[in-house]
Formats: structure tokens, C-alpha cells, sequence
């Protein structure tokens, strides 16, 4: 006799996830407020980005290259070397980083929006990284590049995280032309979307092994 569905149910044990799906972190760049049209900074978001590379993070405001995916500011980070900038004028290109500690082994999705500033290509040129060890700018997980006239444009990257407890660092680095002028961001997110498969164990194995034998037979 045939247990199809008995079968499916037994099957289903083998992709059950331990841990829950949740976002670990959301941001606009709202929490920065510019005093100016655009500004540089060292770190934005309360501390949570740092620069990591280059003048600094720019935040700029809808109204002058473009209009904000979502709220009123966005990120270059081709970054000038004035308003708050802390490099030389030809070193502009920029990085930021953020640090996440303590990450469920599982699966994630990194989203952000992104836009060409530019009509040049390979000038809007973003690397993302989500790095495990102490060295930056080693796991490139995504690439964003373009020319100017195409709008915002979501990108959705899935990770894997295989230990608990982990450390990653997740970076936006600015890999296109050096002249001030690059790709934006906004809108970036990273959520938790399902964890670790469960080990079947030995006794649903041999059940999964009968019933095989059986429709066989």
C-alpha cells in the first residue's frame, strides 16, 4: 500500500529551519539630518555606518541630483572632500561600514535601492561586501553599476550565515570613476529569512528508505 502523503509529510522534516525569519536592521539615512544640501560625515545612522574608506559618507537631499527613494536623503559615495570631507580631492572614492554581531546561522536578504548619477560608464560603480573576518572589502556578495536616466533601482542579494553568533561586516564601497560624481543608495535593509535545515533523524531515514522500498515493490 502507498502512503504518498505520509511520504510528503515525512519529506517536508527534512527542510524544517530552526529560528525565525525578522528584520535585523532597516535605514533610510533619515536619522542624519543635513544642514545643508550635502554633507560628508565620519559615521551617520547614530554611529551604526563608519566611513571606512576615502572623504567620508555624503548624504544628500532630495531636490538637487535626484529625488530620495524613500524620505528626503540618500547616499553617495563618490564623496567630495568638502563639507565635512576628510580626504584629499582625488582620493574620492568611499566606503561605509556596518557591523553586525551576534547573527543566527541561517539565510538573509540584503535590498537597497540604487541609482546611477552619472551618463559615464563604469563611473557609478558600487561593491557590496559582507565580510566575516577582520579584513574589509574581501567578500563581495553584489555588484551595482550603471548610466544615469534609469532611476532607483532595487537589488536583492541573499546570505548565508553558517555559525551562531557571528560577526559580519556589510560595506558600500564606491569602485567607479574618482571625480566626486557616483552611485546612490537608499534604502537598505537586511532580514533574517529562514535558518539552518534541521539533520533528519536516522529513524525517519529508514522510514523514508521503507516507503521507497515499498512503492518499488
Amino acid at each position: 500500500m502507498r502512503h504518498p502523503l505520509a511520504l510528503a509529510a515525512l519529506l517536508s522534516l527534512c527542510t524544517t529551519a530552526q529560528g525565525h525569519a525578522g528584520t535585523i536592521f532597516a535605514d533610510d539615512f533619515e536619522s542624519t539630518v543635513n544642514t545643508r544640501p550635502w554633507q560628508v560625515y565620519n559615521q551617520i545612522s547614530n554611529g551604526a555606518w563608519r566611513a571606512t574608506q576615502g572623504n567620508g559618507i555624503e548624504i544628500q537631499t532630495s531636490g538637487g541630483v535626484t529625488t530620495a527613494h524613500s524620505g528626503n536623503q540618500f547616499i553617495e559615495l563618490d564623496s567630495d572632500h568638502r563639507n565635512g570631507g576628510i580626504g584629499p580631492r582625488g582620493q574620492s572614492n568611499s566606503a561605509m561600514t556596518r557591523t553586525l554581531t551576534n547573527l543566527d546561522a541561517g539565510e538573509y536578504l540584503l535590498t537597497y535601492a540604487y541609482q546611477a548619477r552619472t551618463n559615464r560608464a563604469n563611473d557609478n560603480t558600487i561593491g557590496v561586501y559582507f565580510d566575516a573576518g577582520s579584513t574589509l572589502f574581501s567578500d563581495l556578495v553584489d555588484t551595482a553599476n550603471g548610466v544615469g536616466a534609469n532611476g532607483w533601482i532595487e537589488h536583492s542579494v541573499p546570505l548565508f550565515v553558517a555559525e551562531d553568533g557571528s560577526t559580519r561586516r556589510l560595506s558600500f564601497r564606491a569602485e567607479g570613476i574618482e571625480n566626486t560624481l557616483g552611485g546612490l543608495i537608499d534604502t537598505v535593509s537586511l532580514t533574517r529569512t529562514g535558518g539552518v535545515p534541521e539533520p533528519l533523524p536516522l529513524a525517519l531515514v529508514a522510514l523514508a528508505g521503507l516507503f521507497g522500498w515499498r512503492r518499488a515493490r
